[in-house]
């Protein structure tokens, strides 16, 4: 079976908190930044999954392509840089090295110009894919503003100890980021509860890509632990999030597995 991604609904929820802070400063009532109607067309097609295939992968580009000429059209740097790292993601999920490079270049040469010094940490986060044996991660951690933010930096350096330290599995904010480093963690150490602690935040996040690879790792321990009524189950409850999901490729695949047991 396939390992699936996880990185799209963790850079949406760092969107999320990105606007939030460009706003302004944390006072009360906080106004969140206005979103064009383009731009929020193409969050609601990312948000809803869409591109669980190649016509919604395009209908998804073409929004995206779309709120970014708004944009540019009125010389908007955040807002080109906030749809240059939604591209980025969308690289990301479909693995396209030749998509993400241009969109990744583009969020740093506009974080150069951008005061907001919060869009620092996701561009060197988004760099690090690029060149993940280079410094990006560092800076990142380096930028992060919380203890989650280091977590997520530490995790991606590969220091999963000390990222875990700085996580309180009892919290909930920020949930596809929590879910990243707890999977990152029980990947280390084919660790079973942290799989499941993992699987309860991308349900948080509403990743079902997230919930089925947790799944799908589940079953795969337990199939090596000689459990094969478990593994059968958690295979079966993937193959349906997969399937309910619209991921019908890798919903085979999942189910060719079960075959096999």
């Amino acid at each position: 079976m396939k390992s699936y991604g996880k990185l799209s609904s963790r850079l949406a929820c760092l969107l999320a908190g990105i606007m939030l802070a460009l706003s302004g400063c944390a006072s009360t009532p906080v106004a969140v930044v206005a979103v064009h109607p383009l731009e929020q067309n193409a969050l609601n097609l990312l948000h809803r999954q869409v591109p669980a295939n190649a016509v919604g992968h395009q209908q998804t580009h073409e929004a995206l392509a779309a709120a970014l000429r708004q944009h540019q059209r009125f010389d908007d740097l955040q807002g080109q840089w906030r749809i240059h790292q939604l591209l980025a993601q969308e690289a990301l999920h479909w693995h396209s090295a030749a998509e993400l490079l241009p969109q990744v270049e583009a969020m740093a040469a506009l974080a150069e110009q951008l005061p907001v010094k919060l869009v620092a940490y996701p561009t060197a986060i988004m760099r690090g894919h690029i060149a993940p044996h280079g410094k990006h991660f560092d800076d990142a951690l380096a930028y992060a503003r919380s203890p989650l933010e280091q977590a997520v930096a530490l995790a991606y350096l590969g220091r999963l100890g000390e990222a875990m330290t700085l996580l309180d599995a009892a919290e909930t904010d920020s949930p596809a980021d929590r879910a990243f480093v707890f999977y990152q963690s029980a990947q280390q150490r084919q660790d079973p509860a942290g799989y499941k602690q993992a699987l309860v935040y991308y349900r948080l996040a509403a990743d079902d890509r997230g919930v089925a690879d947790c799944l799908v790792r589940l079953a795969r321990l337990a199939q090596a632990a000689g459990q094969s009524g478990d593994a059968r189950i958690y295979g079966q409850r993937a193959a349906l999030v997969l399937t309910a999901a619209g991921d019908a490729d890798r919903a085979a695949s999942v189910e060719a597995w079960l075959g096999r047991l």
